[in-house]
């Protein structure tokens, strides 16, 4: 069953997760973002859709600024040939379109496939802000509240670090 943001925003409450939403025009990638939502708190998180040669598939949440090398990560998630997935697996399993990728998508993943990436550097932020299934709007909530959130979806959880 593919969830709507109204039904996302319920599991939210339902979890005490406290939020806010921040409505915008379409955005698509962070400089988008950047020019088109500067009301949205910073700072801004990309997330990335991947797949491995062994047909394994993770979700990796990180700061914008975090310099995320896909050869690097692969070797320290031990996921050979880590590569963007192809926009069909993304439906799949995540029932959103390229733009609208968040954490907050894998209320979709009733099977838990999708393997969760998150940066470590985000857990040290004051809030941060995902799409809640539309590229029309940020949810901002804490990063503790996140992990409630990841926990409520029961995928698999790592932790990854970027830092030089």
């Amino acid at each position: 069953m593919k969830h709507t943001p109204d039904m996302l925003f319920e599991l939210l409450t339902r979890l005490a997760i406290k939020s806010t939403t921040y409505q915008h025009p379409p955005v698509n990638t962070i400089e988008e973002a950047l020019a088109l939502a500067p009301n949205v708190p910073q700072p801004w998180c990309k997330n990335l859709f991947l797949k491995d040669k062994n047909d394994a598939v993770y979700l990796l949440v990180a700061l914008a600024s975090s310099q995320v090398q896909l050869n690097a990560l692969a070797k320290q998630i031990n996921a050979p040939g880590l590569r963007f997935a192809p926009t069909d697996v993304l439906e799949t399993y995540l029932q959103v379109q390229p733009g609208e990728v968040s954490p907050f998508a894998l209320i979709n993943d009733q099977e838990h496939k999708v393997v969760v990436l998150i940066d470590e550097a985000l857990l040290a932020q004051v809030q941060v802000g995902f799409h809640p299934l539309t590229n029309t709007a940020t949810t901002v909530i804490t990063p503790h509240d996140l992990q409630t959130f990841l926990c409520a979806c029961g995928n698999p959880v790592h932790y990854v670090s970027f830092a030089h």
